[in-house]
């Protein structure tokens, strides 16, 4: 089941690359009882160099057509087209045109076997995909997914209306966070790495959880612990990486001490510019924690 849902995500994640690159504001997504395309309307792949581009080093789509029993790919580009088609035990087609289309990329699978997308999954997925590319237009079947607010339209979707405060949140070329605490709700927590959701969060999370406390322990001359401020804290972290395509070695740099030092002093940072701008909602936080020390002294 969870290899069905990777193989849409390395296809979204594609399309997702164009807009990081200014290219196409909208993706599709239609998913129907055995066949997925994706449709995005960037630069399209370049014709000479399809091949290379889907199935190198840095393309990322081989697995897909491993576990397909069908698999194609068409990039339009300036009123012209190249489609590539694999059919395991068949020819591969190979065909180029005219094309009356606007530029992009369509990718089509059908995964083997029987399988089924479970609709709510899908949907939490493209959501944080619209919420992490604030601007990106994502229609899954017709269904528009949006987020104007970037990561704050996230943070409100996941607390509903238990928010003890409104998000606190920033955002630059580099980085964007928001969180709040939830009043009834354990917390929970998200990352994201140039525009894609990662999994594994340990490292992010430890990395975000410092930045926070740091802040509130400056801001109001507290020796909070991360046990303190973590009840019910609902947050996301969103990293970008310039020149540089997403991998697991991403992961390792950040136990590189330096690195880390700095997006938690980056963290603590901003969120106490944010406290010094917005008192109501500084003293909010702070009773919030206030009443996560106690209950945790209560049932000691």
């Amino acid at each position: 089941m969870d290899k069905i849902y990777s193989m849409l995500k390395a296809v979204i994640d594609n399309s997702v690359d164009e807009f990081i690159m200014g290219a196409g504001r909208r993706i599709d997504i239609q998913l129907s009882e055995q066949t997925v395309m994706v449709r995005d309307y960037g630069r399209g792949i370049p014709h000479e160099n399809m091949i290379e581009c889907l199935f190198g080093r840095l393309g990322g789509l081989h697995k897909i057509k491993i576990f397909s029993d069908e698999f194609a790919v068409r990039s339009i580009r300036n009123g012209e087209y190249r489609e590539v088609r694999y059919i395991p035990g068949k020819r591969n087609r190979d065909e180029t045109g005219h094309a009356d289309e606007l530029d992009g990329t369509l990718v089509t699978f059908t995964p083997c076997g029987d399988y089924s997308f479970q609709c709510e999954h899908v949907e939490n997925l493209v959501w944080r995909y619209a919420c992490v590319n604030s601007g990106l237009e994502l229609y899954l079947n017709g269904k528009r997914f949006g987020a104007e607010n970037g990561l704050r339209d996230l943070v409100r979707s996941v607390t509903s209306d238990e928010c003890c405060y409104e998000p606190i949140s920033f955002k630059s070329t580099a980085m964007e966070f928001a969180f709040c605490h939830a009043r009834n709700a354990p917390g929970s927590y998200a990352s994201f790495i140039n525009g894609q959701h990662v999994s594994g969060e340990g490292a992010y999370r430890a990395i975000f959880e410092a930045g926070v406390m740091n802040a509130i322990n400056k801001y109001f001359d507290c020796k909070y612990k991360v046990a303190d401020i973590h009840p019910g804290l609902t947050g996301a972290l969103a990293l970008k990486f310039p020149q540089r395509t997403f991998s697991s070695n991403i992961e390792i740099e950040l136990e590189n001490h330096r690195l880390r030092i700095q997006i938690i002093e980056n963290l603590e940072k901003e969120v106490r510019e944010y406290l010094d701008t917005h008192p109501a909602a500084a003293e909010l936080l702070l009773a919030k924690v206030a009443e996560n020390v106690k209950l945790h002294r209560n049932r000691k």
